[in-house]
């Protein structure tokens, strides 16, 4: 089988990789059964759409983990959304386009520009480089997603409405799946991964652990997500 290499940023947190994309990825890939080699990459500029992840395969680079996805569900004959009705497929689009849109704003705003975020960063930029080149790249970092998320619209508003919109966000999910263990039907399935994926990542940022990042929207429902997510990983 031809090498599948994945492109991701670095582990924190207990997880592989702190981004949530590629958290969702590479939570397909082994549910999906299809072997591939992890490398950790921190400048996502470095990817065929100047973003993270990525993947290289048969020596060409393809990015967007949904386009990555779809690409491997063909070349694989992998269907993890089989048996699925297509009222579940469309509620599984929509739940995912909610965490990978909206929620995800949310998620980049407390990392970046929360202040106790920003602090995870300069830490986490400290490891990757010298202080002397680490904090001007602090700032940049922080200066383009500044304009970044005031231009998507989250930056635009005050901190405890930016929490509040990140709760709402967890507590209708929390409330949707219940006491069930997963988003649709009794498996895991593609349609659910984008979501529980993000929610994840910013479920153990919440938690305020040693190296982790308490932050604003921390509560239970991000609680019982990350429970929720705990076998995918």
């Amino acid at each position: 089988m031809t090498l599948l290499r994945v492109f991701t940023f670095g582990p924190d947190w207990g997880l592989p990789t702190v981004g949530p994309f590629a958290l969702k990825l590479l939570a397909w890939l082994r549910l999906a059964g299809i072997p591939y080699e992890q490398t950790v990459e921190e400048n996502p500029r470095k990817g065929p759409k100047g973003k993270n992840p990525w993947i290289e395969l048969d020596g060409e680079r393809i990015g967007d983990s949904e386009i990555i996805i779809d690409l491997l569900t063909r070349r694989y004959g992998v269907n993890l959304d089989e048996g699925l009705t297509a009222e579940q497929m469309s509620l599984g689009h929509a739940w995912r386009r909610t965490f990978e849109e909206h929620f995800h704003q949310v998620l980049e705003w407390e990392l970046m520009l929360h202040p106790v975020g920003a602090v995870w960063l300069r830490r986490r930029l400290g490891l990757q480089m010298p202080s002397l080149i680490a904090s001007p790249v602090f700032l940049m970092l922080q200066s383009h997603f500044r304009l970044h998320l005031y231009a998507r619209g989250i930056a635009r508003h005050a901190p405890e409405v930016i929490a509040e919109k990140g709760r709402a966000d967890l507590n209708a999910i929390a409330a949707f799946l219940g006491d069930r263990p997963f988003l649709l039907g009794e498996r895991p399935t593609f349609r659910r991964y984008g979501r529980v994926r993000v929610a994840r990542s910013h479920g153990l940022l919440a938690d305020g652990d040693a190296g982790g990042v308490p932050c604003e929207i921390a509560g239970e429902p991000s609680g019982l997500l990350r429970t929720n997510a705990q076998t995918l990983l």
